[in-house]
């Protein structure tokens, strides 16, 4: 039995983040076959019973439990991390296991079971500016050093990375990529910032897994959603986010409702659905309740408030004529259903992720996301729309064969340390 540990799990009240998960997991049993999985996750509570697999905390969720969101660095730089060291330095000096809180050590005890660890896919290994954000991603990469300071093989599953602000930043960043074996990339920005910060760590390219979930969910199609009972045809589906200054924020939240009218004047019914509901912090609805007052008197604009599972997203794919997504794995799910999208970029891994499937001329950046560039989009689709979707029939199998190499890649590199191991 081969006992993997996944590492930087976020939540399940992530779609997009659930998606990858279920994706990782099948392809990693694909490749493993008696393969143990255990997952690290930042919102153990709500994950566990979700997957097929063990789930436990991780070192962010930890800290949450030690003091408030704000102090939380401050409870891993002081308490986490000189305790796990230790802890590692006891157990492999001098074979002693230091007594700690049992979710802490549940989570340094799968550590050290674990025969490799496999940092989840995704695009959170990336910095911030300010005075709160100047470190960085220091929670997910200290979860890849702690993988190296036990002696556990480290793979990155098929990741963004960056940008960073700051020599701190990539140094911490450098530091924490240097002990893994291999890094899948899911983008050329990512795999040229690789090549820079991890020094001589094997990098491949690397697809999404959410790219499987059609294939883990096939009767997706067939779930009525009651919001849509009522909505005439052709329906465009909408996610929306947080993410920017406030100035830049309330800029394209008033582009995005001017958009949502230019549609609906247009015949248009438009569905607006929340990707992410991790209250209170990362939850689309609160952008989404901001839009409420100024489409309220359009009849044929629906917002789904409720948090829908991942077989309803796929059922919503199947009605949609064309999906705007400024959450990029609402762009995926709707991709591998044979969908066409406009994506509102705001990180690089958009670009990277619609490039591949040759959909870089739908890619809107978030900064300038106006009703009219959305519009011009909106007007390239459904000129081209017969194609596009003709296009994504035959892409889509070859994407989903690829996802499978990334288990693959894992599975070969740890087979041959294995077999290095056995001939020493």
């Amino acid at each position: 039995m081969t006992r993997i540990l996944v590492v930087n799990v976020y939540s399940w009240r992530n779609k997009g983040d659930a998606a990858i998960v279920l994706g990782m997991v099948e392809d990693l049993r694909s490749a493993f076959q008696d393969a143990e999985i255990v997952l690290s996750t930042q919102e153990p509570e709500d994950d566990r019973g979700r997957y097929e697999c063990e789930v436990l905390g991780s070192f962010r969720s930890l800290a949450l439990r030690l003091t408030k969101r704000r102090w939380a660095i401050v409870a891993l730089m002081l308490v986490l991390i000189p305790a796990s060291l230790l802890w590692a330095l006891c157990r492999r000096s001098l074979g002693v296991r230091l007594p700690l809180p049992r979710a802490f050590a549940a989570l340094l005890d799968a550590y050290a079971r674990a025969d490799l660890v496999v940092s989840c896919g995704g695009g959170y290994l990336y910095g911030g500016r300010g005075p709160t954000s100047f470190l960085g991603p220091v929670f997910e990469l200290y979860a890849l050093f702690f993988a190296s300071a036990v002696g556990r093989p480290l793979y990155l599953y098929a990741q963004s990375l960056g940008p960073f602000y700051g020599r701190v930043q990539r140094w911490m960043t450098s530091l924490a990529l240097r002990g893994a074996r291999l890094f899948q990339v899911r983008e050329d920005f990512s795999a040229r910032l690789a090549r820079e910060l991890a020094g001589g760590v094997t990098t491949r390219v690397g697809y999404d897994a959410a790219f499987l979930t059609p294939t883990l969910f096939e009767d997706g199609g067939d779930i009525e959603l009651p919001e849509l009972a009522e909505l005439p045809e052709p329906v465009v589906g909408l996610t929306v986010r947080a993410w920017s200054n406030p100035t830049v924020q309330a800029r394209y939240e008033k582009q995005m409702v001017r958009y949502i009218h230019v549609l609906h004047d247009r015949g248009f019914s438009v569905v607006i659905f929340p990707q992410v509901t991790v209250a209170p912090f990362d939850d689309d609805r609160s952008v989404m309740e901001r839009f409420r007052p100024y489409v309220a008197d359009l009849p044929r604009v629906t917002i789904i408030r409720r948090e829908l599972e991942l077989v309803e997203i796929l059922a919503l794919m199947e009605r949609f004529t064309f999906m705007v997504g400024t959450r990029m794995h609402s762009n995926i799910m709707a991709l591998s259903r044979g969908t066409p999208c406009i994506a509102i970029s705001y990180q690089p891994k958009t670009e990277g992720i619609m490039e591949q499937l040759g959909m870089s001329s739908y890619v809107v950046p978030y900064e300038r996301a106006t009703a009219e560039a959305l519009l011009d989009r909106t007007d390239g689709i459904l000129e081209h729309l017969a194609e596009l979707k003709e296009t994504l029939e035959h892409q889509i199998g070859p994407i989903q064969q690829q996802v499978y190499q990334n288990g693959l890649s894992i599975y070969e590199d740890y087979m041959s340390l294995s077999s290095e191991s056995s001939r020493a």
